[in-house]
């Protein structure tokens, strides 16, 4: 669990970066609205039961479920794709690696990269490319 110190960190660099109407930060859940070039915005869970000691999970939360291009849900892990298993009907999406992260890790490098992630995610509605065509592998 999270310091009050780490905590008080985390929203300051959060703020920083987006208005505090779009995220509300706890001890257990960072919940934030992202808006993408397409100006679509997508609600994101961030869970930090273990934050910063583990690879938080990241969910969508809204749409839900988020559905790929030929309208299938995306709740199964997949390599190309870059998502985990979905757990009540959000989509978990892959961000970082065991072996990439460490403490020092901050939330607000983490929704960058879930940022990074819906942009992709957006060009692959399009394209019907899968987002690994555009993301490398976290490995780990």
């Amino acid at each position: 669990m999270m310091t009050e110190e780490r905590l008080k960190d985390e929203f300051y660099l959060l703020s920083q970066a987006f208005s505090v109407k779009q995220f509300k930060l706890t001890s257990n859940t960072l919940t934030i609205a992202l808006q993408t070039n397409s100006k679509k915005i997508y609600t994101v869970r961030i869970d930090l039961a273990n934050h910063p000691y583990e690879v938080p999970k990241v969910f969508i939360t809204n749409p839900k479920p988020l559905l790929d291009r030929s309208g299938n849900p995306m709740l199964d892990a997949s390599h190309p794709m870059h998502t985990l298993g979905g757990e009540n009907g959000c989509t978990r999406i892959c961000h970082y690696g065991a072996s990439q992260w460490h403490p020092g890790v901050y939330l607000y490098q983490v929704v960058v990269k879930v940022r990074v992630w819906l942009e992709v995610y957006e060009n692959h509605l399009k394209t019907g490319y899968p987002l690994d065509k555009y993301l490398t592998t976290a490995a780990g």
